[in-house]
């Protein structure tokens, strides 16, 4: 085994993927340390306040996902929802199986997806810290 991989509780597979990958850390997301800044604190705040139950928890699957530096499979169809709100549906994929969840597609979470679809980083955090950064202003 080689010694230099650090076993973080991440499938091994996930770590090799997204090994040469940054991570992106919450402050940068909110554009509060140097980087692709995709939301301002209360911009982030009322987009989260304006998600049902369900793209909440889609929302942190994702993210979970793309801390893990899992692949995202299949094409990314903009669908709009009953609410009149686009949407992805992010699969993410696993050895052996699959997770992820409907994404709100809009304002700076489309470039957000775009740059983790491309290989810019994995995500550093989850959406409760996220959550708890922006809460600091």
């Amino acid at each position: 085994m080689n010694k230099n991989i650090n076993l973080t509780g991440k499938t091994l597979l996930s770590q090799l993927v997204g090994a040469d990958r940054p991570a992106l850390t919450a402050k940068q997301f909110l554009g509060k340390e140097p980087g692709t800044a995709y939301y301002q604190s209360d911009e982030f705040l009322t987009f989260v306040k304006s998600l049902r139950k369900r793209e909440v928890t889609g929302l942190k699957t994702v993210l979970v996902g793309m801390g893990e530096g899992l692949r995202v499979g299949g094409s990314l169809e903009i669908l709009e929802d009953k609410g009149g709100r686009d949407y992805v549906y992010v699969t993410m994929l696993r050895a052996n199986s699959h997770t992820g969840g409907k994404y709100i597609y809009e304002g700076g979470m489309i470039q957000f997806l775009n740059d983790y679809t491309n290989a810019k980083f994995v995500a550093g955090f989850t959406l409760d810290e996220l959550y708890e950064e922006a809460m600091k202003n």
